[in-house]
């Protein structure tokens, strides 16, 4: 794969699946971090006045689902088989799903009450929902722990790329001040699984110590 420049805010957000993923590879790529301050005048540059966005052999391409699944495929991080590769993009397209209805506003709106209004039915509503099916889709995998196949995400071509939303909601959770507040229940068992999970693995480790994504 050639060189590629990823462009994203000083965050882990929608580019910590890309940054993963080019890491665990020992891809070489160059990373953007856009401030907050500049972006108005860079979003010109942004193919859909968003971010993230990728440079590849001369073009810009954005969305960072399209863009999480072709490195995905480009690396070998997209499982072994289409069945695989549709389990990968459901869980893809859930955590999409979960992240715009509350809980970025449960972190990000301005105003206090809507943002306390975004935290309560992440918690009421969304936790519930989401880590239901979640936990649904793990149980179907012959109970192994992992979504697809049977190794962790950092392991070329056999790679969990789903697990990755679990970390990132974890992640949001915990810099939101709501991780404590999650019911003990088997909701945050399996949320609490998938994180110990995920950080044990010494690649994985490996690849969050090199970029400071912790």
């Amino acid at each position: 794969m050639d060189a590629i420049k990823l462009v994203y805010f000083h965050l882990r957000g929608r580019a910590e699946m890309i940054r993963l993923m080019l890491e665990a590879a020992g891809q070489e790529y160059e990373e953007e971090r856009v401030q907050f301050g500049d972006w108005l005048q860079r979003k010109p540059d942004a193919p859909f006045g968003s971010l993230p966005y990728i440079e590849y052999q001369g073009k810009r391409y954005g969305q960072s689902i399209a863009i999480a699944t072709f490195i995905a495929k480009q690396l070998g991080f997209y499982g072994k088989t289409n069945l695989d590769a549709l389990r990968i993009d459901e869980i893809s397209w859930l955590w999409e799903d979960q992240l715009t209805s509350n809980l970025t506003g449960s972190r990000w709106a301005k105003d206090e009450k809507v943002k306390a209004e975004h935290r309560r039915k992440t918690l009421e509503e969304d936790l519930p929902k989401f880590f239901g099916f979640y936990e649904r889709l793990l149980g179907e995998n012959n109970g192994n722990g992992h979504f697809v196949g049977d190794s962790n995400l950092l392991l070329a071509h056999k790679a969990d790329t789903a697990k990755v939303p679990i970390r990132i909601t974890a992640t949001e959770l915990r810099r939101s001040d709501m991780y404590s507040t999650v019911p003990a229940t088997a909701m945050r068992d399996v949320l609490q699984r998938r994180i110990e999970l995920f950080e044990t693995d010494p690649d994985a480790a490996e690849c969050l110590k090199r970029k400071n994504l912790k």
